[in-house]
């Protein structure tokens, strides 16, 4: 293998690296907006709703077979929380109208 050819591969092999690291910042932020926007959408419920959405998350927790009580903690119940808000018709509305409208300021870029 001549010097040119090593010279390829090794750019190449940059170049993987650089695009699977750009990948990986790119998904950590979706990730991090997600969890912005999560938090913000509770902090929008009123007293009356947050405490709602805590007592149905219990509810659901404490009803399935599969997790003792002992081990039902903070964590667990924002875990819940969060799948209830996911599943509610309006957030799912939420995140598509937001998806949409990043594409199209992506686009513009």
């Amino acid at each position: 293998m001549n010097a040119k050819e090593q010279l390829d591969r090794k750019k190449a092999r940059r170049d993987q690296e650089e695009l699977a690291a750009a990948q990986e910042r790119a998904k950590r932020e979706k990730e991090n907006e997600g969890k912005a926007r999560m938090e913000n959408y509770k902090k929008s419920l009123g007293t009356e709703e947050r405490a709602k959405l805590r007592e149905r998350a219990l509810v659901e927790i404490r009803e399935s077979d599969e997790i003792n009580n002992s081990f039902i903690n903070e964590p667990l119940i924002e875990i819940k929380e969060n799948e209830l808000i996911r599943s509610q018709p309006d957030w799912k509305r939420e995140q598509k109208c937001q998806a949409e409208a990043g594409a199209a300021v992506t686009a513009i870029l």
